[in-house]
């Protein structure tokens, strides 16, 4: 069960870092620099 939450929580949160990494701050404050490791997470654009 534990292994079974393991990989759960992993799926979610890679599931959410390529969400945010192709996304922008919406709001008028400050967006903080996207570190190197959730570069790698990036879509391609399509040319």
């Amino acid at each position: 069960m534990k292994k079974a939450l393991s990989q759960l929580f992993v799926r979610i949160l890679d599931k959410n870092i390529r969400k945010e990494a192709d996304s922008a701050c919406v709001g008028f404050g400050y967006q903080p620099v996207m570190p190197e490791a959730v570069k790698k997470f990036k879509r391609k654009k399509k040319q």
